[in-house]
């Protein structure tokens, strides 16, 4: 198992979106890919590029879950919460 604490670069993960506004799941798996082979140390999901207001709360699970398969244990997933409101971040 890795060491999994953090440290490094842990850039913002870019969520990828088909014309329905729906995750692109091979999109995504692509980017991660690209990004892991690249050397970072994490992902941070749903984070400052600007996702986290445009989705509901299953699609900001969903980005997670996705990440966290795709990763495979190889580097942690931070799956950021916050929110325009104290309730919604909770719900997260």
């Amino acid at each position: 198992m890795p060491d999994h604490r953090l440290h490094g670069i842990i850039p913002p993960v870019v969520l990828p979106l088909d014309t329905d506004g729906l995750i692109d799941e091979e999109s995504l798996e692509r980017h991660i890919g690209h990004l892991l082979e690249a050397g970072v140390h994490g992902l941070w999901m749903n984070g400052s590029t600007g996702e986290f207001h445009a989705l509901d709360v299953e699609q900001r699970a969903q980005a997670v879950r996705l990440a966290v398969k795709i990763c495979a244990g190889a580097v942690p997933v931070i799956a950021h919460v916050g929110d325009t409101a104290t309730t919604r971040a909770l719900e997260h």
